[in-house]
């Protein structure tokens, strides 16, 4: 049996609104980055601080939780 791939295409006015939201997503990432600060041992680079972030977040599933906890330290 052969299966049909159905690629969903967007037209360009939506593509261009999907880019400009991922554009201000990265924009906003990046700031907040940016005003965070982590522990010494974790590094200074925005990548320490992301996986920092990603190790936050896997012992605290919730984002409510570990974002009170990163923005009151």
């Amino acid at each position: 049996m052969i299966r049909k791939r159905y690629i969903c295409t967007l037209g360009e006015p939506q593509n261009y609104r999907v880019n400009r939201i991922l554009d201000a997503l990265t924009l906003i990432a990046y700031l907040i980055l940016q005003l965070l600060s982590i522990p010494e041992e974790w590094g200074h680079t925005l990548l320490d601080k992301f996986r920092y972030l990603q190790s936050c977040m896997c012992q605290k599933i919730s984002y409510v939780h570990w974002f009170e906890e990163m923005m009151f330290c």
